[in-house]
């Protein structure tokens, strides 16, 4: 799914940002999304619980 994503935000030069749980911490996921190019850019509460904003400038 990341991959179809990906490709048709190249197509649009397109970044996207999402948010991913730091408490209680998703580590799988945030190290996941490094992996794919994703860097913190921000911080938040959501519902309750703290995110971190991450984004893939447009490639």
């Amino acid at each position: 799914m990341y991959r179809e994503v990906d490709r048709r935000l190249a197509e649009q030069a397109l970044g996207l940002t999402l948010e991913v749980n730091v408490d209680p911490p998703n580590e799988p996921s945030l190290a996941f999304h490094r992996k794919h190019g994703y860097i913190e850019v921000g911080r938040q509460m959501s519902k309750g619980i703290e995110v971190s904003l991450m984004h893939k400038p447009a490639q």
